[in-house]
């Protein structure tokens, strides 16, 4: 045999099997010794024959393994192609389940109501009609039209119900659509339709079948509505947590004596119809706001809530015919003129009211003589007050007489009236609510709280007080600087409003980060002994030379005993333990054989006077806006105010039942005001009796 010209062999075949088989080409290389010769042959031949029968070998392996790639690519393709299958089956599948919720949905509210109305008939005794035993969807209409959701699923079957494998057969019955045992005939009440309580468990299962489908799917459509780029974490289903019943604080209506104008409400309805818009969003009845929004392991499965505030589709007065009153009663407060602006301005601008009144004086302006007569409100006379402190139609307190308030009212024609005070102003509202509802007057009455204080209870915080925490600061400021520079052992002490509640002194010491006691009075004030503020003032001086502190004005009634002398408005007379506390402090640090310089500063005028600051003065706008759409949509003996970050309506008489609001002493932030001022808690645990016996605390 000649041997076969390797020069001429397709170099590429070669280059392609060294690249994927390196290996294979070492078998042609190797040395003499393992070359074997033939007889009769030469050895060159020899060699080139078995040099060629490898090369074939090589070709044949390089070919198989051209088809085996073949394959894969073959079998990726078919893969690709399975994957984008079952892609799409699995968006129709989803799409189905979906539709199967929303039938089971559909049969969840047939069933519940077959229920109820065969509850009806249990009630009221005796056998009933089959119309009247049986829902729109029994047992039978069932098996004319699809099986349950689940069917299969014993666990979801309605009791009693026997499903066969034929379409439409329930109760042993196995017919045709049209066989007589399809329809068996019920004497009286349906014999083979489950009992009330049962029904009531399969509408619950049933639900929990549904839920099982679309829980996330609603968690998720409700999310991405404000957050559409999803969750961003996988959830986990919290057992242990549920509410299972709402209650609502419900809110009186005008339209239950009175009749209703029913006109239909837009956004800028006073002015020119160009103008006019939609409201993004109108509320009804059942839009809520959950009070009790932290929830923990022990909590009961039930909640109360308030009423959303905000514009309503229909209004129970015609806006062009409406005459509005506004009164401020009690101390000032930093944003009432933003209330009085934002009031008139809603009124007049956006509804196009016929007149808005600014009563002076507080409750005394509805009697005639001592305050004048009332003050007319335009869009003129309360431009610009905002940006002024105090009240542009002046307060006062006490001098309420509901008689006298009813026939101002009366006289000058007044449909809704704005109250804006404290929870003593608020209970005499609710006096004027209840006169009026007595009376079949069409007036709605609305509370604004206004306390600098914060104690109102239920509410978020009252319009000022941040304003007011913010003007405290610059008397603590003042006290830090003067015990800092009356070398050596200087004390700052700064005297803040708080006549029942210490929200001002506690906020204000928080967030100076300079203060060394907090003495407010829902806490004790111990003077000597392990607990004594003294000897906590005597390490403060030992350990930076210096110390600052803040009284609520109320505080030390336990020290100094309460006073028996009230003011027009009935508030008691507070004891002055600032002043105290400075004389006692001299005499202290005097027996002790160390000079002290004592510096006392009482701004609780000056943090009342200011005007609103940014925060307040958005918050005074809110409030004001929504109680005009309120009293618009006809409520009354309500008052505006925000509950978990959200405008709502609360009933007066929920507002002031357990007023005036304390700071809870054994509650988070006394514990945040100890962590930061390092003073001794003399706090003391209240019992349940204690607790209701002060009012409420937060």
């Amino acid at each position: 045999l000649r041997p076969y010209p390797t020069s001429s062999r397709p170099g590429p075949r070669l280059t392609g099997l060294a690249s994927n088989h390196p290996a294979q080409l070492s078998m042609g290389s190797g040395s003499s010794q393992h070359r074997t010769v033939v007889p009769g042959t030469s050895a060159g031949s020899k060699g080139a024959q078995v040099r060629e029968s490898k090369l074939e070998r090589a070709h044949t392996e390089l070919e198989a393994e051209r088809g085996r790639v073949k394959e894969l690519e073959a079998a990726l393709q078919a893969a690709e192609s399975a994957l984008e299958a079952a892609q799409q089956e699995r968006s129709t599948g989803l799409s189905a389940a979906r539709a199967e919720a929303a039938d089971a949905n559909l049969r969840i509210e047939q069933l519940e109501k077959a229920m109820a109305d065969l509850q009806a008939s249990v009630d009221a005794g005796g056998e009933g009609s089959d119309d009247a035993a049986a829902g729109p969807e029994d047992h039978e209409s069932w098996g004319k039209t699809r099986p349950p959701p689940d069917a299969e699923d014993p666990e979801l079957r309605p009791p009693g119900a026997v499903l066969s494998r034929r379409r439409g057969s329930h109760d042993g019955h196995a017919g045709t659509d049209d066989s007589p045992a399809q329809k068996p005939r019920m004497q009286g009440r349906r014999h083979s339709m489950p009992v009330a309580s049962d029904m009531r468990e399969v509408a619950t299962r049933w639900r929990g079948g549904r839920d099982r489908l679309t829980t996330l799917q609603v968690l998720e459509e409700g999310f991405l509505r404000k957050h559409p780029k999803g969750f961003g974490v996988e959830l986990a289903e919290l057992k242990s947590v549920s509410i299972e019943a709402v209650w609502l604080l419900p809110v009186p209506n005008l339209a239950e004596y009175a009749e209703p104008a029913k006109t239909t409400n837009r956004m800028g309805i006073g002015r020119d119809k160009a103008e006019q818009q939609e409201y993004n969003k109108l509320l009804g009845r059942e839009d809520v706001i959950l009070h009790d929004i932290v929830r923990k392991p022990d909590s009961k499965p039930i909640t109360t809530a308030y009423l959303r505030a905000g514009p309503r589709p229909l209004l129970h007065f015609e806006p062009s015919a409406v005459r509005a009153a506004i009164v401020t009663c009690g101390g000032l407060c930093p944003g009432l003129n933003n209330i009085i602006q934002g009031i008139t301005r809603t009124l007049l601008d956006s509804y196009g009211a016929k007149e808005v009144l600014g009563v002076r004086g507080g409750y005394q302006g509805f009697a005639d003589g001592p305050t004048g007569e009332p003050i007319p409100l335009t869009l003129e006379t309360v431009q610009g007050i905002h940006k002024k402190g105090g009240t542009r139609i002046g307060s006062g307190r006490g001098s309420f007489d509901l008689d006298k308030t009813i026939s101002w009212l009366q006289k000058h024609e007044v449909d809704h009236l704005y109250v804006v005070g404290g929870d003593g102003t608020h209970r005499a509202a609710t006096k004027i609510a209840d006169e009026a509802r007595a009376r079949k007057l069409n007036i709605a009455v609305c509370g604004v709280p206004k306390t600098i204080d914060n104690d109102i209870d239920l509410l978020d915080r009252s319009f000022g007080f941040n304003t007011a925490v913010e003007e405290a600061q610059k008397a603590i400021r003042s006290a830090h600087v003067e015990a800092r520079c009356n070398v050596p052992n200087g004390i700052g002490i700064v005297k803040l409003m708080g006549r029942h509640s210490g929200y001002i002194a506690v906020h204000a010491t928080l967030c100076s980060s300079e203060v060394d006691l907090c003495l407010i009075p829902e806490v004790d004030v111990v003077t000597e002994g392990p607990n004594g503020c003294f000897p906590h003032i005597e390490r403060a001086l030992e350990r930076k030379g210096y110390a600052v502190i803040v009284v609520a004005e109320g505080a030390g009634e336990e020290i100094l005993g309460q006073s028996a002398t009230v003011d027009a408005g009935g508030n008691r007379k507070l004891p002055e333990l600032g002043v105290w506390l400075k004389d006692e402090l001299g005499r202290y640090f005097k027996s002790r054989e160390r000079p002290v310089t004592v510096k006392y500063i009482d701004p609780s005028y000056m943090i009342r006077s200011v005007a609103a600051n940014a925060n307040d003065a958005i918050y005074c706008l809110l409030l004001s806006q929504n109680a005009v759409h309120g009293t618009m949509a006809g409520y009354t003996a309500f008052s505006i105010g925000m509950a978990n970050n959200r405008l709502v309506y609360i009933p007066i008489r929920a507002l002031v039942h357990n007023s005036p609001r304390m700071l809870d002493a054994n509650g988070r932030t006394w514990e945040r005001v100890l962590s930061v001022t390092g003073q001794p808690n003399t706090a003391k645990k209240k019992t349940q009796s204690a607790i209701g016996e002060q009012g409420a605390v937060m």
